[in-house]
């Protein structure tokens, strides 16, 4: 008992480790970050936003301070400590790489996993990163490089927001990201065959909201849409796209019902009329909403829309079982 504690009589309040972590969440700001990604889409992908970088910033310094109570409190926040992981320039990238793959400095000795397992998000925002197998070390064989290294350091992730080159190369990209996935945002889009992007669709049951690539036209990289014709992805509830291509694509290739549950669209760009005709009447059976996030370059093409629309959607509404406020924008 402490002396404050023997003056008065009372004896020591043990703290269950579960009210420790309420308390820490709470202090450093935890679950908000994890539950939302904070992101703004503009027309030129989607990027973090200024708040959710601050607040990360702030959340980091609070549980760096946690730890260094005592043995027990860094026991407890070490595991948020990476929770939750932003880099911005290849020196912090390496190091969360090395750190991913090694135990806990304080930890029960038969608990085996490393820092990486902790990981819920990763905000890779490095201009240009590259995902790819670069030449293995004195002729051995290729080596992955840091950002799908540390995916697969990864196996809890949930969150992945990351910047990449404008061209792919022949990873296979469903293998390098768990399946735990349930956001992915790729911050500059790339192109990518689309039955590599339907391998990752069939290889992450959780996903729920993807910013996906663009996708090579079929015939130049031989696909035809039989290959993935029936296929349903329950999963997914909302679709970023920043492109009448990415949007048109995913009209023309994918059926009705490919998609049963998407619930909202955010469309970083000014569509017209019978653009948005052609993605509704593939896939709008179930939108609730049309999240328009111009830039002000865009915008006056996105304003005429909603009255024609709005009509459009009284009109059809028992067809396309559309409700709620079915457009929002942000300007």
């Amino acid at each position: 008992m402490s002396v404050s504690e023997s003056q008065q009589g009372m004896p020591r309040v043990n703290i269950p480790p579960e009210i420790w972590l309420e308390i820490m969440r709470s202090a450093t700001d935890v679950p908000d970050s994890l539950e939302h990604p904070q992101l703004r889409h503009i027309s030129e992908g989607t990027c973090l936003s200024g708040l959710a970088i601050e607040r990360y910033r702030n959340s980091m310094a609070t549980k760096v301070n946690l730890m260094g109570v005592c043995r027990q409190w860094y026991a407890l926040a070490a595991p948020m400590l990476y929770e939750q992981i932003i880099v911005t320039h290849v020196g912090q990238l390496e190091s969360a790489v090395e750190a991913a793959g090694h135990l806990p400095l304080v930890r029960d000795l038969d608990d085996s996993r490393q820092l990486g397992s902790f990981v819920k998000r990763l905000d890779l925002l490095i201009p240009d990163l590259k995902w790819a197998l670069e030449p293995g070390v004195h002729n051995g064989p290729p080596l992955l490089t840091l950002a799908p290294r540390l995916c697969k350091l990864t196996p809890n992730l949930i969150i992945l927001n990351t910047k990449s080159t404008r061209h792919w190369d022949s990873l296979p990209l469903c293998d390098l990201v768990p399946p735990t996935l349930e956001y992915v945002y790729w911050i500059n889009n790339f192109r990518l065959p689309i039955s590599q992007w339907v391998a990752f669709m069939d290889a992450h049951p959780r996903l729920r909201y993807m910013d996906p690539p663009i996708f090579e036209n079929p015939e130049r990289s031989k696909e035809t849409r039989e290959m993935w014709q029936g296929k349903c992805w329950s999963s997914i509830q909302e679709l970023v796209w920043h492109h009448d291509e990415q949007a048109s694509m995913f009209a023309s290739q994918f059926d009705t019902g490919s998609f049963p549950n998407l619930h909202k669209l955010v469309l970083t760009y000014g569509p017209t009329s019978s653009h948005l005709d052609e993605i509704l009447s593939v896939h709008g059976v179930n939108i609730t909403s049309i999240h328009f996030q111009p830039t002000a370059r865009n915008f006056n093409h996105i304003v005429p829309l909603e009255s024609r629309f709005l009509d459009f959607i009284t009109l059809d509404k028992s067809a396309l079982r559309i409700s709620g406020d079915i457009f929002a924008t942000t300007h």
